[in-house]
């Protein structure tokens, strides 16, 4: 199996082995190049949703941690009277 990279940056020199092997590269690599580039587009898109996420999910994790402080520092302190009893 080739690299994706290399048919990428050699398709022309693929292209001339294929047919060295008796294959029609038009059959072979049918629409290799716009399915490359939609695959790059995929990868791009997924990459930058899942930096959306990491981005939100840091969010939430600072939000709760600061809900969390407040709701700590508003808790009324157990008296002293009541110890001493």
């Amino acid at each position: 199996m080739l690299d994706l990279n290399f048919v990428r940056d050699n398709l022309a020199l693929v292209e001339e082995k294929l047919r060295q092997r008796g294959m029609n590269p038009a059959e072979v690599l049918r629409d290799f190049a716009a399915i490359d580039v939609d695959r790059r587009q995929a990868i791009t898109q997924n990459e930058t949703l899942q930096a959306r996420r990491n981005r939100a999910s840091e969010e939430i994790r600072k939000n709760s941690a600061n809900k969390f402080k407040s709701l700590k520092r508003r808790r009324p302190k157990p008296s002293r009277a009541s110890e001493k009893s």
